[in-house]
């Protein structure tokens, strides 16, 4: 910290090669504090990897209700004329929940464009909260009163 200053600046790399797109670590800065030092609280941030150039990391967050099993989504590139690139089962098929609960989130890195996301309850009641962000930006949500099924157009 510069004499005659209350402010300092610490510059961080990471050269972790172990980071994954989906996985947020955390890692927290503490001060030791002296005798004649006294320090703020601990700072703590998420570090992950990003894409790589030109893709876009997509995170659906999908909260399931008593019932997982009854749930599919898929996400469709080229505005749903193309081909499933996510979804949380790899056959179009219900039941890749069964026996999970909480709040499930699938990562992945996709090309810009424009894709249909689409998801189904095979009881036809809806279920728990769904959001889909693109680099950290809201994409869709929904509240899960989708009934039967929801769908919509994304462009990342």
């Amino acid at each position: 910290i510069p004499g005659g200053s209350n402010e300092g600046i610490i510059s961080i790399e990471f050269n972790e090669t172990g980071l994954s797109i989906t996985d947020e670590n955390t890692f927290t800065i503490s001060l030791v504090p002296t005798a004649d030092l006294s320090v703020g609280e601990s700072t703590s941030f998420k570090v992950a990897q990003v894409c790589p150039g030109g893709e876009v990391k997509i995170k659906v967050a999908i909260t399931l209700d008593d019932y997982p099993e009854e749930v599919y989504w898929r996400l469709i590139s080229d505005n749903g004329n193309g081909s499933i690139v996510m979804s949380n089962s790899t056959t179009p098929a219900y039941g890749a929940y069964a026996g999970l609960s909480g709040v499930q989130e699938h990562v992945a890195c996709l090309p810009s464009g424009t894709y249909l996301f689409q998801i189904f309850d095979s009881w036809g009641d809806g279920a728990g909260p769904v959001s889909i962000t693109g680099d950290g930006a809201v994409l869709y949500t929904n509240d899960g009163a989708y009934g039967t099924g929801a769908q919509s157009s994304l462009t990342f």
